[in-house]
């Protein structure tokens, strides 16, 4: 057995490499995408196999490209989340590649550029109009021109409905409280398609199953011989056994029994039932990648056949549980639909369901009615019951609501999941003018269930409707509570609102330095924030008059400070600013780190003498570093170089430009670099060494540069000594690589590792024996799943 699924799988490895040869051959293959950061713009560039036909779509803060017959190289890296970009989505049409790029900010401009020779695509987005002076810091400062009114980093703060009566937000928004309660994926009874002629024993197994009674069918299973029973026979028995157990709640059983079913031997209608089980089973073992993995494949084979309905039904319900409201939907109201009638039911419910989930409550509300006034909702399935009282709640139906989230309070099990449904109930109530009696109900929650997210609720509820009224001792109680609050909940949204409703009270109490500190702090930690413009509308309305207070008790870097941090006003000034390098500093202490570029950028370009900028090379070329802006880091660190060869901050600087070069994968050119005679000397150089000729392949190299360290008398770090004994091992030393191996293993950073390594070295010499322990003690203790998976393979075969 053993044998064979290594086989299988080695075969089906080569057909897919073989595969993507053929394809990269004859179409388009998208193999990297790089992006470059400058303080006006960003560039994104895609580099393909050929260059194949593009167009674009840009749409506000998402841009879609199109790429006509392209494909996504396997081993296709997507850029990470980054200060400019939110995400990036691949879909594969019949005809073309599209990548999606969602950004942070809508840019000014976006252009496209091809390179035929170069088979590249350029994307560049522009995050500024042109005009105006250069962005080295926001206010005005002798030598740079001040800011044009026409320029979008001039553009004023968005206007709030709520200006000059911020008390009106704590009646009027509240983050939607969301129950995540779990679906139950549905086991509708199957067809008989396949057991047409079944005999008097399945038959009474089928009857069994279509009555609900899975423990009863399984008993009869269990009195049919398995040696009576022709191969196809054993096959339907193995899958009644299966749809019995996963009727039963035994999945994980159901998927044993499924795994060692030899699909390729059963007929057509025998692997349908048994794929669509298949799928259930993965669905109900909490597997849900693994079944949609299947989900293409699996509706070929099941196209022509009684099971279709079933897996569309099966593929809605993932998606519900993927919290995917659309795709649900569609599967429910595919094209050409025809439903059973036993599926009758069903469907219609989660197509109510899924119409909640993608905002269409109002349309879903009809069939809730018809419902509650026949059969009732469902109290087996928690799920569907919360999509209705959502639906009554959304559309403010508050007397339904009411009593909807008031019955799945006593259904629940979970006491959290109970005092959220208990504290919408009440909330129904508060929102039906009933607002003494919700008061009472919001405080016997927070008595009955504390420390839990309806106590919490309740507790943001009654604050709110005291703060309302702008009274001393409400303002004093927000300014107590909203703190502890919030160190209670680690819900984002939740996070956001305690946190705007805190600058709120700070703000109606007076204390308007630390309401912008909150304010502040909301949109640096969470800038993609609905809370974001009504945080900058009220900055807007605070800042003026709190400048010129600073401004007027000489507190003048201060105010500059917080001029620049928020951007909006203009101060006038003499042109000297001897302050300029502490308030980089104190940008970068803050997390600002653009802005502490620009102002460092400015000192470049404005220092009297070459002396004075050498100190500013480093925090600059740091930040871009910590920023991920590798080429601008490489820039600045070289410039230095180049400018100082003996400063004070070369060591640094040289170190910070090997890193940077190892980070944009230019290892040649980081090589040339070490090959200097006199290149500084450090650890930390020497070490990163190591990296880079590692990935160049020069493993002598690597050896080379690891015993300087030793030669220096300095203990070789761990990372230092793996690469080491790496390199002796490629280079066929593993003699003297086991002892390194050795050491790593007892000092535990790659011990799993190194363990293995011994092992495979021992196996090697033919110390099986020493190789299995070794193995066998990685299985039992090792933490590392890679090389733990490993010996485990190893051992099975020995012991098999």
């Amino acid at each position: 057995m053993f044998l064979r699924r290594a086989t299988y799988l080695l075969s089906c490895l080569l057909i897919f490499g073989l595969a993507q040869q053929a394809m990269a051959g004859t179409a388009p293959l998208l193999n990297k995408m790089t992006k470059e950061d400058s303080l006006a713009s960003s560039r994104v560039l895609f580099d393909f196999s050929v260059l194949p036909e593009y167009r674009i779509e840009p749409s506000g803060q998402r841009i879609d490209l199109f790429f006509t017959e392209a494909t996504a190289a396997p081993f296709l890296h997507l850029l990470p989340e980054d200060d400019k970009i939110v995400k990036i989505l691949l879909a594969r049409s019949q005809k073309e590649l599209m990548v999606s790029i969602l950004l942070r900010q809508i840019p000014a401009n976006v252009t496209v550029a091809a390179s035929q020779t170069a088979a590249t695509v350029e994307l560049e987005l522009f995050w500024q109009k042109a005009g105006g002076g250069r962005p080295a810091i926001a206010f005005r400062i002798s030598g740079l021109p001040s800011r044009q009114a026409n320029t979008s980093s001039s553009a004023p703060f968005i206007k709030s409905r709520f200006n000059g009566q911020w008390q009106k937000f704590f009646g009027e928004y509240q983050t939607p409280l969301l129950m995540n309660l779990p679906l139950n994926v549905s086991r509708p009874t199957l067809p008989r398609f396949g057991f047409e002629q079944a005999s008097p024993a399945f038959a009474a197994v089928l009857k069994k199953l279509e009555d609900k009674a899975p423990k009863e069918a399984r008993a009869l299973l269990q009195n049919i011989s398995s040696t009576e029973l022709s191969q196809i026979g054993l096959f339907k028995k193995q899958l009644l056994q299966v749809e019995a157990l996963l009727r039963d709640g035994s999945a994980e059983q159901s998927l044993a029994i499924l795994e060692k079913i030899p699909r390729e031997e059963l007929s057509l209608g025998l692997q349908q039932r048994a794929g669509y089980l298949h799928n259930l089973t993965l669905a109900l073992t909490d597997d849900r990648y693994g079944a949609m993995a299947w989900h293409a494949e699996l509706e070929k084979l099941l196209l022509e056949g009684p099971y279709l309905c079933h897996f569309k039904l099966l593929q809605a319900e993932i998606a519900l549980l993927n919290n995917d409201g659309p795709l649900a939907l569609k599967k429910l109201l595919w094209e050409k639909s025809h439903w059973p009638e036993a599926l009758r039911s069903i469907h219609e419910l989660r197509i109510a369901d899924a119409q909640v989930a993608t905002g269409q409550s109002r349309e879903a509300l009809p069939y809730y009615l018809k419902r509650m006034q026949g059969v009732g909702l469902p109290t087996n399935d928690l799920f569907s019951f919360q999509q209705a009282a959502k639906a009554f709640f959304d559309n403010q139906h508050w007397e339904k609501a009411h009593l909807l989230y008031q019955r799945l309070a006593n259904l629940l099990p979970e006491t959290d999941a109970t005092s959220q449904a208990l504290f919408l109930s009440s909330l129904a109530s508060y929102n039906n003018g009933e607002q003494k009696a919700a008061m009472l109900q919001f405080r016997l929650l927070r008595e009955d269930f504390p420390r839990t997210s309806g106590d919490i609720r309740a507790w943001l509820k009654m604050l709110d409707h005291g703060l309302s009224t702008v009274e001393e001792r409400h303002l004093l109680q927000g300014l107590r509570d909203y703190p502890t609050i919030l160190s209670l909940t680690r819900d984002r949204k939740l996070r956001e609102e305690i946190i705007f409703k805190l600058g709120i009270t700070l703000h109606l109490h007076g204390e308007s330095l630390r309401a912008i500190d909150t304010l502040g702090q909301l949109r640096r930690n969470f800038a993609s924030s609905p809370l974001r413009g009504e945080a900058e509308a009220l900055m807007a309305e605070i800042l003026p008059p709190e400048l010129e207070r600073l401004i007027s008790e000489g507190e003048d870097l201060q105010a500059v400070v917080l001029l620049e941090k928020y951007r909006e006003l203009l101060i006038r000034g003499d042109g000297k600013w001897p302050f300029l390098p502490k308030l980089a500093n104190a940008f970068t202490q803050l997390g600002l780190f653009e802005r502490g570029c620009r102002v460092y950028l400015y000192l470049l370009d404005n220092t009297r003498s070459k002396e004075d900028a050498e100190n500013f090379y480093l925090p600059l070329a740091s930040l871009y570093y910590d920023r991920d802006e590798y080429t601008l880091a490489e820039k600045y660190s070289t410039a230095y170089l180049n400018n100082y060869p003996k400063g004070a901050d070369r060591t640094a600087l040289f170190l910070l430009r090997l890193r940077a070069l190892y980070k944009l994968a230019r290892f040649e050119e980081a090589a040339e670099l070490l090959q200097k005679k006199h290149y500084p000397r450090s650890t930390e150089i020497e070490l990163l060494a190591t990296e880079i000729y590692w990935e160049l392949g020069d493993y002598n190299k690597v050896i080379d540069f690891a015993n300087r360290l030793g030669d220096r008398g300095e203990a070789i770090p761990p990372s230092g000594l793996l690469l080491e004994a790496e390199a002796l091992r490629r280079l066929g030393h593993a003699k003297q690589a086991l002892p390194l191996y050795e050491v790593l293993a007892e000092e535990g950073t790659f011990g799993d590792q190194a363990t293995y390594r011994c092992g495979q070295i021992l196996l090697a010499k033919g110390e099986r024996a020493r190789a299995l322990k070794l193995f066998q003690k990685l299985v039992e203790k090792g933490k590392n799943d890679l090389w733990q998976q490993l010996a485990s393979d190893f051992v099975a075969a020995e012991t098999y």
